[in-house]
């Protein structure tokens, strides 16, 4: 699968990938190949559910995908939910540039958070995370088996946050997590 959106419209999103629901329905990208998927002002693949239902992102081809983003604050892969559980998956090759543009991220309000990277993440702009999570009150488990870095002032490479939940952060295989700005 290659996707090339380099549109310089200025509407909100230009996603390659996106899937959305509302009500008790989820959302779900489950991408098995390679290729590259390549955006300006837009994330590389987008999920959002709007009520109850679970989002969900799953890029494990044998061949990594690549995927590049450009644009302020659009991520290489994004996960969003109301009150569901929040998942990425991932063994991808993600290239961020933009400021607060991350390599992966998920938020929700109720839901759970569960991030794996197998992949390489690279943020270049300035205030990106190659992992970012956040969620009111849910729980945050990420995993990281995977190479990131960010070179962009205040950039970080791993960063969960929650109200009231606990998190959870595995390094399984000890490879290089390298921050411009912190750790």
């Amino acid at each position: 699968l290659d996707i090339t959106n380099n549109s310089t419209f200025s509407t909100t999103e230009r996603d390659g990938l996106e899937a959305n629901s509302a009500g008790t329905g989820g959302s779900t990208i489950h991408h098995s190949g390679s290729g590259t998927i390549s955006v300006i002002n837009g994330n590389a693949a987008h999920v959002r559910t709007s009520g109850t239902g679970n989002g969900k992102i799953i890029f494990d081809g044998t061949t990594r995908a690549n995927l590049i983003t450009s644009g302020d604050a659009h991520h290489g892969l994004s996960a969003s939910t109301a009150t569901g559980i929040a998942r990425i998956d991932s063994n991808a090759t993600i290239q961020t540039s933009g400021i607060g543009s991350n390599g992966m991220q998920t938020s929700t309000g109720s839901g759970a958070i569960l991030m794996t990277n197998r992949g390489t993440i690279t943020a270049t702009g300035s205030s990106s995370k190659g992992i970012f999570a956040s969620s009111t009150s849910g729980n945050i488990d990420i995993t990281n088996a995977g190479n990131i870095t960010t070179s962009g002032s205040t950039g970080i490479g791993i960063h969960a946050l929650t109200t009231s939940g606990q998190v959870t952060i595995n390094d399984l295989t000890n490879k290089t997590i390298t921050s411009g700005g912190r750790g």
